[in-house]
């Protein structure tokens, strides 16, 4: 996180972004990639778009976030499935500056029995409260009018990727009771 750090420091960066790879345990092989993030957007008037288009990863792993964004701003991490998604649009926005260096800071290990990779009513009440989580920080912001849409692609796209994930947990399920 060394890299990260300096980048804050020589940039009074309230955000430090880097990139992060999905990796096969087995194999070592990297499984995906994390895209750029536009930094010139995240540190424009168009950032609340860019920040709940499916062109923005939500994770905030392989980021260094300044401490006085998160107490300034009232932020903190919910002990709730997705938390990363509850947090990170609001980290985003209240950034003033946010910088990025491009360095693989992150290496997410893919286990196929790891939570990600499962569905539980954990994970449905997760995704079901980030309608109401986004909708309340946008009403707040009193820009919920302005970025309505925007918000409710970016849920449908993750309600979309519960209910995937549902119909394969059910196929397990099933499948369990045959035998």
């Amino acid at each position: 996180f060394e890299s990260l750090y300096n980048e804050a420091l020589n940039h009074n960066s309230d955000l430090v972004c880097s990139n992060r790879q999905r990796i096969c345990p087995k194999t070592n092989l990297t499984l995906s990639y994390c895209e750029l993030i536009k930094i010139d957007i995240l540190n424009s008037e168009e950032k609340v778009s860019y920040i709940f288009s499916n062109e923005l990863d939500l994770m905030v792993c392989g980021k260094l976030i300044k401490k006085s964004l998160m107490i300034d701003n009232y932020l903190f991490f919910q002990n709730i499935y997705f938390e990363d998604m509850y947090i990170a649009p609001k980290i985003y926005f209240y950034a003033k500056n946010i910088s990025f260096i491009n360095k693989i800071t992150y290496n997410w290990i893919y286990r196929e029995d790891s939570t990600s990779n499962r569905f539980s009513m954990k994970h449905a009440i997760g995704i079901g409260g980030l309608l109401i989580d986004w909708t309340n920080f946008l009403i707040k912001e009193n820009i919920y009018e302005i970025f309505e849409k925007d918000m409710l692609k970016k849920f449908l796209f993750w309600l979309y990727w519960a209910e995937e994930r549902a119909n394969k947990f059910i196929i397990k399920i099933e499948e369990k009771n045959k035998v």
